[in-house]
């Protein structure tokens, strides 16, 4: 965490705006997982007019590599006294714009709940995040018809992930094994 060199005013209207800012309602659903979230919209929407009143206001820097985006949140207080949270990297589950721009409100979303102490999702005690990924049974066929079929080296290496996910035997990760070899012998990688 970065800050000022003075904190005594920020700290101050942080302490203030804590005593009134709420949990965010959960409105969205996620999909795959079936829970409950607020998106990025209603989060700063229901924080700047409490923001606001204590002459408090943020901003969100997003910066990256090619591989993991990193958002760094500034808390700023009229004062001229700021706060920053700085390095929250997230590595994109898609290396496409979609996947992307969805790694970017993700962690804006998070940067910024953990900068005022609040939150959006349901905490089931890390229950969830420890548990292994449960793999579903692969579908041999396509999954070969899908490795010889990719035009290029990323969706090569987007195939080689969702492959990652299914239960395959040990014969079907030998064949698909060789199979992902030989298309990138064939690409010329």
């Amino acid at each position: 965490m970065n800050k000022s060199e003075s904190v005594t005013k920020i700290f101050a209207a942080l302490v203030k705006a804590q005593e009134e800012l709420k949990n965010s309602f959960k409105s969205a659903t996620n999909p795959h997982f079936k829970s409950k979230y607020s998106p990025l919209d209603e989060i700063i929407n229901g924080i700047k007019p409490c923001l606001a009143k204590h002459g408090l206001a943020i901003t969100q820097d997003i910066s990256g590599d090619g591989d993991r985006v990193t958002i760094s949140t500034l808390i700023m207080h009229e004062s001229g006294e700021w706060i920053e949270q700085t390095g929250l990297t997230i590595k994109p589950a898609k290396s496409d714009a979609q996947g992307t721009c969805g790694a970017v409100t993700y962690g804006r979303r998070y940067s910024l709940q953990a900068a005022l102490n609040i939150s959006s999702d349901d905490d089931d005690d890390g229950n969830e995040a420890s548990k292994p990924a449960e793999k579903t049974k692969g579908d041999f066929g396509k999954a070969v018809e899908s490795i010889e079929s990719a035009g290029t080296a990323e969706k090569l290496k987007n195939i080689e992930l969702a492959l990652d996910t299914r239960e395959w035997t040990a014969q079907e990760q030998l064949e698909l094994g060789k199979t992902i070899k030989n298309k990138r012998i064939a690409m010329g990688w």
